[in-house]
């Protein structure tokens, strides 16, 4: 259903003008652009696992880090660290996830190469990250240590307490 508006315009001119029943709204008509409603606390959380002082074996479970509630984890990056001279180190394989999804973040038994090069985990599951709405772990499940010396992890997390 259209309306008519009939108006007369200076010169004599007849203005006829038709509008729908739908109407947009623009910034102008809404109160301007949008701001943010609030300000998440983004942080880094970093820890190395020092197969030289943990001693894993093949099915060990290591909890990296521990994630509170109501926190959105978007990245996990870890760097394979030669831990000696030795010219016959091997670069262990492991699975990286949480305590509801062992591969969660990388897939099971990913060789951990290259090293000495950062690498962000492909996150099979976990592609876009992961809101925890409850205290979990983030865990590596090795498949094999192999005899390099350490493995550092970097988890970035953004903190959804204290929001309303």
């Amino acid at each position: 259903m259209k309306r008519a508006v009939i108006g007369l315009v200076s010169g004599g001119f007849l203005l006829v003008a038709l509008s729908a029943l739908a109407a947009t709204y623009t910034n102008a008509n809404m109160g301007g652009y949008a701001v943010p409603s609030f300000q998440a606390r983004t942080y880094m959380l970093s820890k190395e696992v020092d197969l030289s002082v943990q001693n894993v074996t093949t099915g060990d479970v290591v909890q990296v880090f521990a994630i509170p509630s109501n926190t959105f984890v978007r990245k996990v990056v870890y760097k394979v660290e030669l831990g000696g001279t030795n010219d016959n180190l091997t670069a262990p394989t492991f699975s990286i996830g949480d305590g509801s999804n062992a591969t969660g973040y990388q897939g099971a038994g990913t060789a951990a190469y290259p090293i000495g090069a950062h690498t962000e985990c492909d996150g099979v599951n976990y592609l876009s990250g992961h809101f925890y709405g409850a205290n979990d772990t983030i865990d590596t499940t090795w498949g094999a240590p192999g005899t390099i010396g350490k493995v550092r992890f970097w988890v970035e997390c953004v903190d959804f307490n204290d929001l309303q």
